[in-house]
């Protein structure tokens, strides 16, 4: 009986320290939100097509800067892009993006007013590894959050 009594508190202790070591884990992670501009100018044309009128374009490349309230997402973004147009110029796009110490892969649709809007995800490399981005843009004003899984440890 009292093997019995000494595994199940065993048992309890073990769970109890578990639940606290992960609540402990995630009480460390922090989202910081940021918000922005972004002006974008092609740097290469990529290829474009017109099947039956419409457009078609892979691998364009745009050198865009953003300009955030967050230091961390601020300067050069090399965007790449491909789009299914229809033949006025609207319709989706996508492609992967590239910073200094980021990089991810964005999804949108060009408006008919030749305005973008987009939601873009990346992962931060060296100075940033581990931490995850999501960003959302419309005609050039950028809302977004950063995740620090550690909260800056």
């Amino acid at each position: 009986m009292k093997t019995r009594k000494r595994t199940v508190l065993i048992v309890a202790i073990t769970v109890v320290a578990l639940l606290a070591t992960a609540a402990a884990v995630q009480a460390r992670a922090v989202i910081t939100e940021f918000t922005g501009t972004e002006r974008c100018a092609p740097v290469s044309s990529g290829e474009w097509t017109f099947p039956d009128g419409n457009i078609h374009i892979r691998g364009m490349v745009l050198d865009c800067l953003e300009n955030t309230t967050d230091s961390r997402m601020q300067g050069s973004n090399t965007v790449t892009l491909n789009a299914n147009w229809h033949a006025d110029g609207t319709g989706p796009m996508w492609g992967t993006w590239q910073m200094e110490n980021w990089a991810g892969t964005w999804e949108g649709t060009m408006m008919v007013d030749g305005g973008g809007v987009y939601h873009a995800q990346g992962q931060g490399t060296e100075i940033y590894d581990g931490l995850k981005l999501w960003l959302d843009a419309d005609h050039g004003m950028i809302s977004g959050r950063i995740l620090d899984p550690l909260g800056g440890e």
